[in-house]
């Protein structure tokens, strides 16, 4: 999964960035849940690990996004 990952969707869209981020969340959601049931009964014994490798900002510390901050919201990911 690449996503959710700026630009978050369709920036013409008008919607919010948080928007079309909580947008792009329910999306990798519902295909996470597709290859989980693609499993069938193996699922039961399978071990799915999910990690991240950072954060995002929606205007913490006047940044949005991930760039160049090292602020601990965007070094921690909670799992």
């Amino acid at each position: 999964m690449f996503e959710p990952h700026a630009p978050y969707g369709d920036p013409s869209s008008g919607r919010s960035a948080t928007d079309r981020y909580d947008e792009e969340i329910a999306t990798a959601d519902r295909e996470i849940g597709r290859l989980i049931a693609a499993l069938g009964p193996a699922a039961a014994s399978t071990l799915i690990v999910a990690a991240g490798d950072h954060g995002e900002a929606f205007g913490e510390h006047g940044e949005y996004a991930h760039s160049i901050f090292v602020y601990t919201r965007r070094c921690v990911c909670r799992c």
